[in-house]
């Protein structure tokens, strides 16, 4: 019993360590945003949070955003997408009527398009009353 223990320690740690090696940090840092928006299915009011991107294997990635004000943490996955890479961090939002949702962040290596919840597209279409999009730079919101 006590070797099946030790040799599932081992095969745990190595997991953790090959998930830890494929995920490549692509941007970290604090961003003060001015508007209130949504991200993945929350909203957000205006002020600063983190956010991480960290890229993993088959052209997904992790993003997430921390709010500090009250330690909660939001992760939601990301796709590649065809977006030339940019030389700072570009965060682009969609807007319907009011609402502003962040849909990909563009880093110097390319463009990650989140993921949005099933309903989002219902809600979305529901809420629009016209299309405009909006690129934020990163540098712009310190």
């Amino acid at each position: 019993m006590r070797k099946i223990t030790q040799l599932f320690s081992v095969l745990c740690l190595a997991l953790f360590v090959t998930v830890s090696i494929n995920a490549q940090s692509e941007y970290a840092g604090e961003v003060k945003f001015p508007f209130s928006f949504t991200f993945g299915n929350r909203y957000y009011e205006a002020g600063k949070y983190v956010v991480n991107v960290n890229r993993l294997q088959g052209g997904t990635a992790t993003v997430s955003l921390e709010d500090p004000k009250n330690d909660s943490i939001q992760i939601v996955l990301a796709q590649r997408t065809g977006d030339s890479g940019v030389r700072d961090v570009d965060l682009v939002f969609e807007k319907a009527g009011s609402i502003r949702v962040l849909s990909r962040i563009v880093t110097p290596t390319g463009g990650f398009a989140i993921n949005k919840p099933s309903n989002f597209f219902r809600d979305m279409t529901a809420a629009r009353t016209g299309s405009n999009g909006l690129v934020v730079n990163v540098s712009d919101l310190f």
